[in-house]
């Protein structure tokens, strides 16, 4: 879903080189618009027009997966391939399938080169001279969201929409329930609920998400996941919720400890609730307040417990949206 971008000015100025670029940092930066350019630079870093402004993003950024499509981190390789995306090849903007509203700005070559044309979505520094500098960006071809019920499953269609599931190494479509877990697709019935995303071309959604409602998740093991994470260090508030599943069969639904990831340090135990449309899972949510401004950290682990409150392996991370 689209969503505005909050910009928070920064407090004091640093020095920051990125590339042939070297100024003041002013104030923290924020960028939502269409991708004019891309050009990767010998040291590994990459110059883009976004908007007509002229975007950084460092080596480091890139290697510490901080430019990523919808559903994976991208590599240089990948930011910087000129292929086509599917659907977006000169062929796809003529014929029959072709959207008319989009026929006046058809490329005169072989198509819109990579994420070209789609829209960056990113936070950063802002040099004194305007130059932005990168720290977390998302490329997006197009953001067509559709929300409703699966008409056919071979091919796959949603409320009569035919529907193409994203195979391109940059931009793979991940296939889940609605509480994040990874489905088998194939297990989907007509008239399951079910939420798309993905871009609209050539007559057909190439999707890089799809949610179905009350799937199970392929993986039958214990596993824990985050839907929402947010915080305010300065308020000591943090709130989570997200779900675990691979619950046994009468087992009671399990607590899910959370602590600030690397350190340790306790943050709380958290019930979970058995969801009753689908079985082996089991949702929580935590709304913590009052607490040390260390434990509402940017990146939260999350481990079920087991009988007797024992950590068991299943646990991951969540990154914690702070304001």
């Amino acid at each position: 879903m689209t969503k505005l971008l909050k910009v928070w000015m920064a407090g004091s100025a640093a020095l920051l080189l990125c590339g042939p670029v070297m100024s003041q940092v002013t104030s923290v930066a924020g960028i939502e618009g269409p991708i004019e350019s891309i050009k990767g630079n010998p040291d590994g870093s990459v110059t883009m027009k976004v908007m007509r402004m002229t975007v950084m993003i460092s080596a480091e950024v890139i290697q510490a997966g901080g430019v990523s499509s919808p559903s994976k981190p991208l590599t240089f390789e990948e930011i910087v391939d000129p292929a086509p995306l599917p659907g977006r090849g000169h062929d796809d903007w003529v014929g029959d399938k072709a959207n008319v509203r989009f026929l006046s700005r058809r490329p005169e070559g072989p198509g819109q080169p990579g994420f070209v044309g789609g829209t960056a979505k990113g936070t950063g520094q802002v040099s004194a001279n305007g130059v932005v500098m990168i720290e977390q960006v998302i490329f997006e071809p197009a953001e067509n969201v559709v929300i409703g019920v699966i008409t056919g499953t071979q091919p796959l269609t949603v409320n009569n929409m035919p529907v193409e599931l994203l195979t391109d190494s940059r931009i793979p479509v991940a296939t889940l329930n609605d509480h994040g877990f990874e489905i088998d697709l194939a297990q989907a019935t007509v008239g399951q609920g079910v939420a798309v995303e993905g871009y609209f071309a050539g007559g057909v959604m190439k999707a890089f998400q799809v949610s179905v409602t009350g799937a199970p998740a392929k993986d039958p093991g214990l596993q824990v996941a985050a839907s929402r994470a947010q915080g305010r260090p300065d308020k000591g508030e943090l709130q989570l919720q997200g779900a675990v599943s691979g619950v046994a069969p009468g087992a009671p639904a399990p607590a899910i400890r959370l602590e600030v990831d690397g350190s340790g340090l306790f943050i709380a135990d958290v019930p979970t609730v058995l969801d009753p449309l689908v079985p082996g899972t089991s949702t929580f949510r935590y709304r913590g307040s009052g607490l040390d401004p260390e434990q509402v950290p940017a990146v939260v682990r999350m481990t079920v417990l087991g009988s007797g409150g024992q950590p068991t392996a299943a646990t991951a991370t969540a990154e914690v949206s702070l304001r």
